[in-house]
């Protein structure tokens, strides 16, 4: 093992020169924020908070839950019709659960179905509240994303 002495923190070398990553029950909170449209006339900002908890496993690996909220467009909570049916389609990947690697590999998404379920309530939801292409090209997009998910996951789908 080499140990690398930077800034006052560790970090360990091993198994062939990959750096382990070794948190302790950490949890962080993020603001994340996303510029779109950059290069437009108007561009917008879209802005959420972000919880991570990291859980060490045993023998090996790591549990990572990933929760968002306070999801603002332009410092403000969405208010158009599309702002809001962005938000909404967002809301069924409020909470992920993924297991890692000791390297931070994704190995498994833990709660694909239940992020299946919350996307099938939703959907349901906005057939009742709206209609017209723009909601059937937001449904048919997050279909395809957790179809393209099931992919890697063989999980079932609906």
């Amino acid at each position: 093992m080499v140990e690398i002495n930077s800034d006052s923190k560790i970090s360990s070398l091993q198994c062939g020169n990959q750096i382990v990553f070794v948190p302790k029950n950490l949890i962080k909170e993020y603001m994340v924020k996303l510029v779109v449209n950059k290069n437009a006339e108007k561009e917008n900002l879209l802005l959420y908070r972000v919880k991570t908890t990291w859980n060490k496993l045993k023998p090996s690996g790591f549990l990572v839950k990933v929760e968002t909220r306070d999801f603002l467009v332009n410092y403000e909570n969405p208010s158009s019709m599309i702002e809001v049916l962005a938000e909404e389609c967002r809301n069924s990947l409020k909470t992920i659960v993924v297991q890692l690697d000791n390297f931070g590999k994704l190995e498994q998404l833990l709660n694909f179905q239940e992020i299946v379920a919350t996307w099938n309530q939703i959907k349901e939801n906005l057939a009742l509240k709206y209609s017209g292409d723009i909601v059937e090209k937001y449904i048919k997009l997050q279909n395809e994303a957790l179809l393209s998910v099931r992919h890697h996951y063989n999980a079932p789908f609906r």
